[in-house]
């Protein structure tokens, strides 16, 4: 009986040594495995990450894919491939760079793995992986690819229309400076200047014609008179010179002060419809404004900045309008005393003829 006793207690001792070498074998092969498998990190809109560990013992490799939107409605992506060793729960990744090494630390909790990155700041990023596979990623992924791509065409469609409308006020505003400049650089006062310097010219010239019947008349006043006198000066007086002074050089006066009279009275035509047109387009500029869904762009024109020329124009207009009775009635009063000059000059000739019978 105690030799069976000792056997089956040898029998029992044995199992459990054999239990307790299963048991550490399971333990230590799961250990062993701990980090193996497929991960995903999601941050969209962010990016996406798919890490894939394989390990062996203590050692782990695996490669590390991050996604980022590339700004154009889809995706682009940065694989890492990855080399380090875990010590239980803990892991450290080693990612080979161009300019060195990248050191990246995290741990095991339960099904997840927390690494952390290390930002361009300075500080450290913590960032969730769960398990998932190939295809769950894919899916993941294009859905992201999708979304990015409806989000780039209405982003793209958002900015065309910022873009037309943009354009659209530029171009209200550049009419609107256009109109602007013109009425600056209407030039009416000019013209006013350049009519009273023709009226000037016109009055000399027209001193010049009395001054030649004064010596129409001292000629034709000698006593007794000769043919000489008459057919070589008197008839020289009026014939070429005073004829010379009427049709050339008063006729070239008064030929520029009517030039200068009918632009500027087109200028003058001009006033009223132009003003019209500058108050339509600072309207239309007015309303595009209050109807912009965006903010403004920079304009070198606001609607309101016609108001202070439009007045000074419509002013200047007035003021020159009223100066031209004053010129006109100078011109024409001038044009008659020349024409009066002219025949009284002729009645001379003539009655200076008829004080001698020459052959």
């Amino acid at each position: 009986m105690l030799i069976n006793r000792w056997v089956g207690l040898k029998e029992l001792t044995l199992l459990g040594v054999i239990y307790l070498l299963t048991v550490n074998n399971i333990v230590a092969s799961y250990g062993q495995n701990l980090f193996t498998g497929t991960f995903v990190a999601d941050s969209r809109p962010h990016k996406m990450m798919h890490l894939v560990l394989t390990q062996t013992k203590d050692s782990v490799s695996g490669s590390l894919i991050i996604v980022m939107s590339d700004g154009r409605g889809s995706t682009k992506s940065d694989n890492l491939v990855l080399r380090g060793s875990t010590d239980g729960n803990a892991i450290t990744l080693i990612s080979a760079k161009l300019l060195g090494d990248s050191v990246i630390n995290g741990r095991k909790q339960r099904e997840k793995i927390v690494l952390m990155f290390p930002t361009d700041s300075g500080s450290i990023s913590n960032i969730t992986f769960l398990p998932t596979t190939e295809d769950h990623f894919n899916q993941l992924l294009k859905q992201w690819q999708e979304e990015l791509s409806i989000n780039h065409s209405q982003q793209q469609k958002e900015l065309t229309n910022i873009q037309n409308e943009r354009q659209k006020l530029t171009k209200l505003a550049n009419a609107l400076t256009e109109g602007i400049n013109t009425v600056k650089s209407s030039r009416i006062r000019q013209n006013l200047d350049s009519l009273k310097s023709a009226l000037d010219y016109e009055q000399s010239v027209f001193h010049k014609l009395e001054n030649d019947l004064a010596k129409l008349k001292l000629d034709a006043s000698l006593r007794p008179m000769t043919c000489y006198q008459v057919n070589s000066v008197v008839d020289y007086d009026f014939n070429s010179i005073m004829m010379y002074s009427y049709d050339s050089n008063l006729g070239y006066a008064q030929s520029i002060f009517m030039d200068v009279l009918r632009e500027l009275e087109d200028r003058l035509s001009n006033v009223e419809p132009l003003s019209t047109e500058i108050r339509q387009a600072a309207q239309a500029f007015n309303q595009a404004i209050k109807g912009s869904k965006y903010p403004l762009p920079e304009l070198n024109t606001l609607p309101g900045d016609e108001k202070r020329v439009l007045e000074q124009y419509q002013a200047l207009a007035i003021s020159v309008h009223n100066e031209l009775t004053t010129l006109r009635a100078a011109h024409s009063d001038i044009s008659n005393k020349a024409k009066e000059i002219m025949r009284e000059g002729e009645v001379i000739l003539n009655k200076t003829r008829a004080l001698v019978r020459c052959h």
